[in-house]
């Protein structure tokens, strides 16, 4: 099972470095683009500062055209984004880029765009404060952008505005690029981006693994799930190959219950070693995910948490490894693989009688298990999950005919030894559906393993 999950932008921002055609205008003075104009004082050509809260290096304001066309005064524009008032303005959609648009509010007429001041300002010629997120870097993106908005309880502050959040360059969960570190400001016609604006993130090789540290991401951010260590992630935020071992959330059909250890570690992780069936070696994993619920019954709780139980490294039956060691940087089993004792003349095996459902357990008995440990011999067939019911007719002291029956094996509790076996294989009894002497139900007939 792969361990990273997502979180990113559904579309890069890099897109904003776009634009028609080189129009630079001289680096003072007033710019008029036919509406309105925004004059600058002058002052360095990539100034600190430029709107929001946070501020980043941008061309000075009228040096240049950008991506959306001269730089203008977003005060004479329409207010949008009500959450936080005076941040953004609405631009006429016809000047704003489809892919920006793309990721932007609509503003109330229907046909504009809700665009951050900053890149008003600077006709989109403008590259974000960069910031700590989550241990990496990261850039001061406003709120405004609904895609930041939609995370606001995930992102931090660090070093942005009231009105930002710091989004991180390199998702923590996947490690792939959110696009936001490269944004950098250039004009219209430039083949780089300005030489002294912050750069892209910084290729520092892969991350430690396992994560140690802060988390990467707070879990208690997300909404609970209806397990008690698992948290609900959008679908979209889970790769497919994780996304297909994980339960849906109940309260919200578009979520996925992610284990707090994956969400915090941002699936750098390595589960803590137990003792798990037969003493064999295990991995901890979490009941919430739905193959360790099932056979949660069946797997020892060892040292793990309450919400936990140990998945062995190798199934105990067929020795084949369940992948539960190999789970993201996890190097795998350190133990080589215990077989469990043979029991029912080499017909069953012993299990310890702790992994054994107390439904099951009355049938089963010792046999030949080791004795004094608390194992219960069970037919290979029952664990195989290849029994049927072979109907046969039974018969006592192989002599006096006890009515319809079917085969069981002859290990298990109630098999009396003066049942014959019938027409049953080898291993077998044929236990009647009824006790001949009481006319009362014996149970084999309904029986299920």
């Amino acid at each position: 099972m792969a361990a990273h999950l997502a979180l990113r932008f559904a579309a890069p921002l890099g897109f904003l470095l776009l634009g028609p055609g080189a129009a630079c205008s001289p680096a003072n003075g007033a710019i008029d683009d036919g509406d309105d104009q925004l004059t600058t004082d002058g002052g360095g050509k990539y100034p600190d500062g430029g709107g929001g809260g946070g501020g980043g290096h941008s061309p000075e304001p009228g040096a240049c055209e950008g991506p959306l066309g001269k730089p203008i005064d977003p005060t004479t524009l329409p207010s949008c984004c009500p959450d936080h008032p005076g941040n953004s303005h609405c631009v006429v959609g016809s000047k704003v880029p489809d892919q920006l648009q793309s990721i932007l509010d609509k503003c109330s007429d229907g046909s504009s765009v809700c665009v951050p001041d900053d890149f008003i300002k600077t006709g989109g010629v403008f590259t974000p404060k960069k910031c700590t997120a989550f241990g990496g870097d990261g850039r001061c993106v406003s709120l405004c952008v609904p895609q930041v908005k939609e995370k606001e309880g995930l992102l931090l502050q660090d070093v942005c505005g009231d009105d930002e959040k710091c989004v991180p360059c390199i998702s923590p969960l996947d490690k792939k690029p959110t696009g936001v570190c490269e944004l950098a400001g250039h004009c219209n016609g430039e083949d780089a981006g300005v030489s002294d604006a912050p750069s892209g993130p910084v290729d520092t090789g892969p991350a430690p693994c396992p994560h140690t540290g802060p988390p990467v991401l707070d879990p208690t951010k997300l909404p609970s799930c209806q397990c008690g260590d698992s948290h609900c992630v959008p679908k979209g935020a889970v790769p497919g190959a994780v996304a297909s071992k994980l339960a849906a959330c109940s309260a919200d059909a578009t979520g996925l219950c992610v284990p707090d250890t994956l969400i915090a570690s941002g699936g750098d992780f390595i589960p803590a070693k137990c003792a798990s069936v037969g003493s064999a070696e295990g991995r901890c994993l979490s009941t919430c995910l739905p193959d360790v619920a099932v056979q949660a019954a069946s797997l020892p709780q060892a040292t793990c948490a309450l919400t936990e139980r140990c998945v062995p490294c190798f199934d105990p039956f067929t020795l084949a490894e369940t992948g539960a060691c190999r789970l993201s940087c996890d190097k795998g089993p350190t133990e080589a693989p215990k077989p469990l004792p043979k029991c029912c003349k080499d017909r069953g095996t012993c299990v310890p009688g702790a992994s054994v459902p107390p439904a099951s357990a009355s049938s089963l008995k010792e046999d030949s298990c080791p004795a004094g440990v608390g194992d219960l011999c069970v037919p290979d067939v029952f664990l195989s999950k290849t029994w049927t019911h072979i109907d046969c007719t039974a018969s006592l002291a192989f002599i006096l005919s006890a009515g319809p029956g079917v085969c069981m094996p002859e290990c298990i509790n109630g098999m009396n030894s003066l049942l014959g076996k019938g027409a049953c294989p080898d291993g077998m009894k044929c236990a009647p559906c009824k006790d001949p002497l009481t006319g009362k139900d014996t149970g084999a007939c309904s029986f299920a393993p």
